[in-house]
């Protein structure tokens, strides 16, 4: 229900009217849907969906953070829903673990600013109230240049902290009161211990201060998959600002400390307490989120690889082909899986047992459907998938070997349509196999003597509106 003192302002109710009209055109895989609003009744109001699953900050409080793979598949899952949101023209304005469920068959984002006062597209409210949690507010929320818009960069800020508490814990400026962190925010380099490579190197691309140097939400997704080329890595001292935008950010600082300490009582921005968890938090990670990707108005498949243009291989005889076009990018400069002197596996064994598996996500919330079952080597043990196209488990070998065979057993929930692809990097893929008519049970995809270090299975299109589910992937 809005807000009394806003039902009859006819300012906010116009871009009220407006923001639902956009949140309906947000996909419902990555958000709580829209189910009903009506800005005409006394007061207006909006109905939305019932989620069902804990949130990202309760489940790293008592769990811990997540590891890695999960860490990883949580990364693109938000990152999907940035991607969604900002296609339908709405911005988020409030990102945080409380907002990120772990929803049956994948992740969802919830609660963004919707009914939030706010002028189209700046930081305050009419009644100069700053929505928003101190620790994932971007520098430019704190400025009072009208030239410094809250936009999709602001999200993407956001998303960088919200990945670094899921990842270690913490975010990445904390402080021990709100000044503390406003001040961290605009004059301070983030704290990124902990996370592993190379994802840091992607957030700390999104936490940069200036809102011009960080990706889209699209782009961000891109380097999730291992699409566009890896983020740069840090130099030893973090690139100072130019001298006029230091000397602005330390007069920003100084007005927001003084700000916050005096406890303007407009500021909103600790709703739900401290997301913070104590660094002895040692206990297993929860489930992986889902990755959902999705499409927003013309755009391709959010989270839909641009593998480098495939090199023609025959599938393998036991196998139904696909006759589909594959998707082409111009040729890459990164090395591809190829004949080298890697160690030889004389013994024939499945190389994917002493591999790490990661997956796009997976299905529910605990860890009975996790990506490592699909590599255990136990028949009676899988992984499955968020329910939604496409999906994707890829292994991590460890180190560059000579493959010849892939063989993957499918449980009756399978994918119909998958490619098969091998890289030596994590970044260039070679497609080695390809089918829109895959079935359950076992297939053997046959490799001319090709050396790589990771494999990776990616479904676009499942047999059933449940997800991809794998019982074993064999690499030898």
């Amino acid at each position: 229900m809005v807000r009394s003192d806003l039902a009859h302002n006819e300012e906010f109710l116009g871009r009220f009217r407006s923001e639902v009209t956009r949140a309906r055109q947000v996909p419902p895989f990555c958000t709580a849907e829209v189910l009903d609003a009506d800005v005409d009744h006394d007061p207006p109001y909006l109905v939305v969906e019932y989620v069902d699953g804990p949130n990202l900050s309760t489940v790293v409080r008592e769990q811990g953070p997540l590891a890695e793979s999960a860490l990883h598949s949580a990364a693109v899952g938000i990152a999907t829903a940035l991607t969604a949101i900002h296609g339908a023209g709405v911005i988020h304005r409030d990102l945080k673990p409380a907002n990120v469920l772990f929803a049956l068959g994948g992740l969802k984002v919830i609660d963004f600013g919707i009914a939030q006062p706010l002028e189209a597209t700046s930081q305050h409210t009419g009644t100069d109230q700053l929505v928003g949690t101190a620790a994932y507010m971007a520098p430019e929320r704190f400025d009072e240049d009208p030239g410094l818009r809250v936009g999709p960069a602001s999200d993407i800020f956001a998303w960088g902290a919200v990945v670094t508490f899921a990842g270690t814990g913490r975010t990445p400026f904390g402080g021990d009161s709100p000044p503390a962190t406003a001040m961290r925010i605009l004059t301070q380099p983030p704290a990124l211990d902990g996370l592993p490579m190379p994802l840091r190197l992607i957030v700390a691309r999104t936490l940069a201060k200036d809102p011009a140097e960080r990706p889209t939400a699209r782009e961000l997704l891109d380097l999730l998959l291992a699409v566009a080329e890896p983020a740069p890595a840090p130099p030893t001292e973090p690139p100072r600002p130019p001298a006029r935008r230091i000397k602005r950010l330390g007069i920003i600082a100084l007005a927001v400390v003084a700000l916050l300490a005096a406890g303007l009582a407009g500021y909103r921005l600790f709703p739900s307490g401290d997301d913070s968890v104590p660094q002895s938090v040692s206990s297993p990670a929860t489930g992986t989120p889902s990755a959902n990707p999705g499409t927003t108005g013309d755009q391709p498949a959010a989270g839909s690889p641009h593998p480098a243009a495939p090199i023609p291989d025959t599938p393998p005889s036991s196998s139904p082909s696909s006759s589909s076009p594959q998707p082409t990018r111009p040729a890459s400069t990164r090395p591809t899986p190829a004949a080298s002197s890697a160690p030889a596996n004389t013994s024939g064994r499945n190389l994917a047992l002493d591999g790490t598996a990661t997956a796009s996500s997976m299905e529910g919330t605990g860890l009975a459907r996790q990506p490592s079952y699909a590599i255990d080597g136990d028949p009676g043990t899988r992984w499955s998938s968020g329910f939604s196209d496409p999906q994707w488990l890829r292994v991590d070998l460890g180190t560059t070997w000579p493959i010849s065979e892939i063989r993957l057993n499918w449980e009756n929930a399978h994918a119909t349509a998958y490619r098969v692809e091998l890289s030596t990097d994590g970044t260039a893929w070679k497609t080695v196999y390809s089918t829109t008519n895959g079935q359950a049970g076992e297939t053997s995809v046959k490799v001319a003597k090709l050396s790589a270090r990771y494999v990776r299975i990616y479904c676009t299109q499942r047999s059933t509106d449940y997800g991809d589910s794998l019982w074993e992937l064999e690499v030898r």
